[in-house]
Protein backbone atom coordinates (compact mmCIF):
# COMPACT_ATOMS: atom_id res chain seq x y z
CA UNK A 1 0.00 0.00 0.00
CA UNK A 2 1.83 3.05 -1.10
CA UNK A 3 0.35 5.90 0.91
CA UNK A 4 1.23 9.55 0.76
CA UNK A 5 -0.21 12.76 2.06
CA UNK A 6 -0.09 16.43 1.16
CA UNK A 7 -0.98 19.03 3.75
CA UNK A 8 -2.66 22.14 2.38
CA UNK A 9 -2.15 24.50 5.33
CA UNK A 10 -4.04 27.42 3.76
CA UNK A 11 -7.08 25.17 3.17
CA UNK A 12 -6.62 23.38 6.51
CA UNK A 13 -6.80 20.04 4.72
CA UNK A 14 -4.80 16.83 4.51
CA UNK A 15 -5.03 14.98 1.21
CA UNK A 16 -4.13 11.32 1.68
CA UNK A 17 -3.77 9.00 -1.31
CA UNK A 18 -3.67 5.24 -0.87
CA UNK A 19 -3.04 2.78 -3.69
CA UNK A 20 -2.70 -0.97 -3.99
CA UNK A 21 -3.45 -3.31 -1.09
CA UNK A 22 -4.15 -1.69 2.30
CA UNK A 23 -2.65 -3.49 5.31
CA UNK A 24 -2.70 -2.70 9.02
CA UNK A 25 1.07 -2.14 9.27
CA UNK A 26 1.02 0.32 6.39
CA UNK A 27 -1.89 2.23 7.93
CA UNK A 28 0.16 2.53 11.13
CA UNK A 29 3.10 3.85 9.08
CA UNK A 30 0.86 6.46 7.46
CA UNK A 31 -0.49 7.57 10.84
CA UNK A 32 3.10 7.92 12.12
CA UNK A 33 4.07 9.92 9.03
CA UNK A 34 1.16 12.31 9.58
CA UNK A 35 2.00 12.80 13.25
CA UNK A 36 5.65 13.48 12.35
CA UNK A 37 4.83 16.08 9.69
CA UNK A 38 5.42 19.53 11.21
CA UNK A 39 2.58 21.00 9.11
CA UNK A 40 0.03 18.54 10.50
CA UNK A 41 -2.74 19.90 12.69
CA UNK A 42 -5.23 17.41 14.19
CA UNK A 43 -8.08 19.86 13.57
CA UNK A 44 -7.50 19.91 9.80
CA UNK A 45 -10.01 18.14 7.58
CA UNK A 46 -8.94 15.10 5.56
CA UNK A 47 -9.80 13.74 2.15
CA UNK A 48 -8.73 10.13 1.61
CA UNK A 49 -8.48 9.08 -2.03
CA UNK A 50 -8.90 5.31 -2.36
CA UNK A 51 -9.44 5.36 -6.13
CA UNK A 52 -6.20 3.42 -6.68
CA UNK A 53 -6.85 0.90 -3.91
CA UNK A 54 -7.31 -2.68 -5.08
CA UNK A 55 -7.96 -4.43 -1.75
CA UNK A 56 -8.30 -3.64 1.95
CA UNK A 57 -6.98 -6.33 4.28
CA UNK A 58 -8.36 -4.94 7.50
CA UNK A 59 -10.98 -6.46 9.72
CA UNK A 60 -13.05 -5.26 12.62
CA UNK A 61 -10.24 -5.66 15.20
CA UNK A 62 -7.78 -3.67 13.09
CA UNK A 63 -10.32 -0.90 12.54
CA UNK A 64 -10.94 -0.68 16.30
CA UNK A 65 -7.18 -0.40 16.91
CA UNK A 66 -6.86 2.27 14.20
CA UNK A 67 -9.74 4.18 15.80
CA UNK A 68 -7.71 4.50 19.03
CA UNK A 69 -4.65 5.76 17.12
CA UNK A 70 -6.51 8.22 14.91
CA UNK A 71 -4.39 11.39 14.72
CA UNK A 72 -7.34 13.65 13.89
CA UNK A 73 -9.44 15.47 16.49
CA UNK A 74 -13.18 15.08 17.06
CA UNK A 75 -13.65 18.41 15.24
CA UNK A 76 -12.09 17.14 12.03
CA UNK A 77 -14.25 16.22 9.04
CA UNK A 78 -13.12 13.23 6.94
CA UNK A 79 -14.15 12.53 3.35
CA UNK A 80 -13.36 9.14 1.84
CA UNK A 81 -13.41 8.87 -1.96
CA UNK A 82 -14.09 5.43 -3.45
CA UNK A 83 -15.12 5.88 -7.08
CA UNK A 84 -15.66 2.36 -8.41
CA UNK A 85 -14.33 -0.62 -6.44
CA UNK A 86 -17.32 -2.23 -4.65
CA UNK A 87 -15.14 -4.21 -2.22
CA UNK A 88 -13.19 -1.12 -1.14
CA UNK A 89 -16.46 0.81 -0.87
CA UNK A 90 -17.88 -1.94 1.37
CA UNK A 91 -14.86 -1.92 3.66
CA UNK A 92 -15.00 1.89 3.83
CA UNK A 93 -18.64 1.61 4.80
CA UNK A 94 -17.69 -0.89 7.53
CA UNK A 95 -15.16 1.65 8.89
CA UNK A 96 -17.91 4.29 8.93
CA UNK A 97 -20.25 1.94 10.79
CA UNK A 98 -17.55 1.18 13.37
CA UNK A 99 -17.33 4.95 13.89
CA UNK A 100 -21.07 4.85 14.73
CA UNK A 101 -21.81 6.53 11.41
CA UNK A 102 -20.09 9.67 12.67
CA UNK A 103 -21.57 12.61 10.72
CA UNK A 104 -18.07 14.04 10.37
CA UNK A 105 -17.08 11.06 8.19
CA UNK A 106 -18.67 10.62 4.76
CA UNK A 107 -18.00 8.36 1.79
CA UNK A 108 -18.18 9.79 -1.73
CA UNK A 109 -17.86 8.51 -5.29
CA UNK A 110 -16.08 11.63 -6.61
CA UNK A 111 -13.37 13.94 -5.40
CA UNK A 112 -15.51 16.93 -6.34
CA UNK A 113 -18.40 15.81 -4.09
CA UNK A 114 -15.96 15.16 -1.23
CA UNK A 115 -14.30 18.58 -1.53
CA UNK A 116 -17.66 20.35 -1.76
CA UNK A 117 -18.78 18.69 1.47
CA UNK A 118 -15.48 19.40 3.27
CA UNK A 119 -15.55 23.04 2.21
CA UNK A 120 -19.13 23.48 3.47
CA UNK A 121 -17.65 23.79 6.97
Amino acid sequence: MPASHVIEVADRQVCTTITGVVTFDEVLQQIAALRADPKFNPDFFEIVDLSGTTDVRLGYDEFKRIEKLDPFSAKSKRAIVVPTNPAVFGVSRMYHLIQNEDPKIKIFRTDKEARTWLNSR
